[in-house]
């Protein structure tokens, strides 16, 4: 009768073991000899699952004991040589700090309908009318619009109102980040905002958060919520994420903005009166949002993207 032998977990045989790290990782291996398994018991599951009575081999996705930022990250199990009982775990720990992955710049070009010149002027065009404009030749019933005429303006000039399409060109940019933890509460409160203070060297109300991507790193939970058969249940799994940030840069007012502009229509004639002029009222130099006949109209929420403490894509390169 061969006698059994008892399970005995042998860890951190190596005083010291190699450390890498690279821009983007850091990781080591623990080792672990376990003793005393069941001759051609199946080494994976016996191993990876065993325990002496005081000892354990950590799961994948546990914390080190003294080290809180490195984590379980795969387990590696090598038979003993010339043993039937002895197997080798090398346990490798990832470091799980919050850590920047990559950023990326794009250009996203989109047409828009725009009121105004470089210069803030409301286009418009004039059309001086011949001389028998409005005489019996013209069939019956014309309807003929006429818009109120600018002080000083020539009665015998009729003015329309234009709208110009125009390619505006938007900044994308992109910011990939490993996350501990869940990044949802983040996603609800920025996206669909504007910044409220200078970010990435802009003023207020320039950048716009247009989408939030987040995908976990790994498929078990860091606080190993899973049931006897290894998979994770409910809402008590916790996992690590690797999140995108995606925000659009527009150009100054008036090419470009996130805040439309009101303007004032003349319901009886369907155009916008020739006295109104966002220019003249402060628009631009001045910094004024509102005036006779118009506002700027603030729709979108502003939020400080700099609480989200992330990497800036504009400083210089160093000299």
């Amino acid at each position: 009768m061969v006698k059994k032998m008892p399970i005995t977990i042998i860890e951190d045989l190596i005083a010291g073991t190699d450390y890498e790290e690279t821009d983007r990782i850091g990781m080591f291996e623990r080792p672990y000899r376990v003793c005393g398994l069941p001759s051609n018991s199946g080494i994976t599951a016996a191993a990876l699952y065993a325990s002496d009575g005081a000892k354990v081999i950590p799961r994948a996705g546990q914390m080190h004991p003294t080290m809180p930022d490195f984590r379980v990250r795969s387990v590696r199990v090598v038979p003993v040589p010339r043993s039937r009982t002895d197997v080798m775990l090398f346990l490798r720990y990832v470091k799980t700090r919050r850590r920047l992955l990559d950023i990326r710049l794009d250009a996203v070009s989109s047409i828009q309908q725009m009121d105004f010149d470089r210069n803030g002027e409301i286009l418009m065009v004039g059309y001086k009318r011949p001389k028998n404009y409005g005489d019996a030749a013209l069939p019956a019933n014309t309807v003929i619009p006429y818009p109120p005429v600018a002080k000083g303006g020539d009665p015998d000039i009729q003015y329309d109102y234009a709208e110009v399409p125009i390619r505006v060109c938007e900044v994308s940019l992109e910011i990939d980040y490993f996350e501990k933890g869940s990044p949802f509460e983040q996603m609800a409160k920025y996206i669909n905002t504007v910044n409220s203070k200078t970010w990435q060297k802009r003023e207020a109300r320039r950048w716009f958060q247009d989408g939030f991507r987040a995908r976990i790193d790994s498929a078990i939970s860091t606080n190993n919520s899973v049931d006897g058969d290894g998979v994770v249940t409910g809402d008590d799994a916790v996992f690590d994420f690797i999140v995108t940030r995606r925000f659009l840069l527009l150009p100054p007012p008036p090419l470009g903005s996130w805040d439309p502009m009101l303007i004032f229509i003349d319901r009886t004639i369907g155009l916008k009166p020739n006295d109104i002029s966002p220019k003249l009222g402060g628009w631009l130099s001045e910094g004024k949002t509102s005036g006779n006949g118009w506002r700027v109209q603030q729709v979108y929420e502003a939020t400080d993207f700099n609480e989200m403490k992330l990497a800036s894509a504009v400083n210089p390169p160093p000299t």
